[in-house]
């Protein structure tokens, strides 16, 4: 046949392109989609897009040549997926190169002995590149760009990272005002101040005591004298406890006494005061947030 079609018995020329796009490819069972030059010439590309490529029980996607240079091939694909003695190969035989294998996918799976490959006999190895976000190869399975006689070709797979990038997110920003216009000093109508007294003064909560860190001073013992009964008794709204007061009001030579504990009177003032007996101290919280009633009844 060859004879009267004039046909040589090994063909020169190089065999054609194949170009693939569509949403899924399955090859099964032996199938195979190739490029092949079983002459002296060489192999073409073989171009393959699709979201989901699955090769299957001896499934083979191939570009080899007799002894020319091996093919190329492209796959872009979201799911790349060889099992059970599948293929993926570019190779060459006699003196031909191998060919080059470009795989381009978000994950990439080779599993019970299945392989890509870019080999050659007498010539150079050929090149393979996959660039993919997940890559799983059992340990049965084989990437290889190797060459029985010649140079071995290269092997390089880039493990991408994602690409998405959370947006950034501005939090608020609170101001001094904001928290008082929320406070209870607003809704109690109530008017404070707060004061920034220095290192060690300042407690980390307003109902916590003084940080006893720092040096510790001692406390002169208050200068008593005698009281009335009407000046003597301050009563918190917790216990009866009776503090006693000078009758006399401080003037300017009379020594300074600190204050230890914070105490509230029958009339509603606040008043920070040196127990000379047992004194259970006010929450500063509830001194501040929880509102008295006037004659009024508000």
């Amino acid at each position: 046949m060859k004879e009267l079609l004039g046909i040589p018995d090994f063909p020169s020329g190089s065999s054609g392109d194949i170009f693939i796009n569509t949403p899924n490819v399955r090859i099964r069972n032996g199938a195979l989609v190739s490029i092949q030059n079983e002459g002296t010439g060489n192999a073409e590309r073989l171009q393959i897009y699709s979201p989901s490529i699955f090769l299957d029980n001896a499934g083979n996607i191939s570009a080899t040549t007799a002894s020319g240079q091996g093919g190329n091939i492209l796959i872009n694909s979201s799911d790349l997926r060889l099992n059970d003695h599948s293929s993926v190969t570019a190779t060459a035989g006699g003196a031909g190169d191998g060919g080059n294998i470009t795989i381009n996918t978000d994950t990439l799976t080779a599993l019970n002995n299945s392989n890509i490959t870019a080999n050659a006999f007498k010539g150079r190895g050929g090149n393979i590149e996959i660039a993919t976000r997940g890559f799983f190869l059992s340990p049965d399975s084989l990437i290889t760009a190797t060459s029985e006689l010649g140079v071995d070709g290269t092997v390089q797979i880039e493990i991408l990272q994602p690409t998405r990038q959370e947006p950034i997110v501005q939090t608020p920003t609170i101001t001094t005002e904001q928290l008082l216009a929320t406070s209870c000093f607003n809704r109690t109508e109530a008017r404070g101040t707060f004061n920034l007294v220095g290192q060690s003064g300042l407690p980390l909560k307003p109902d916590s005591g003084f940080d006893s860190s720092g040096e510790a001073v001692k406390i002169p013992k208050p200068i008593t004298q005698e009281v009335s009964d009407s000046q003597s008794e301050i009563l918190d709204n917790r216990n009866s406890s009776v503090v006693a007061t000078t009758k006399r009001p401080w003037q300017i030579g009379d020594p300074v006494v600190e204050p230890d504990s914070i105490v509230k009177t029958p009339d509603g003032q606040v008043r920070f005061v040196n127990a000379s007996v047992s004194q259970t101290p006010v929450s500063f919280e509830e001194l501040i947030c929880q509102p008295t009633s006037d004659s009024s009844g508000k």
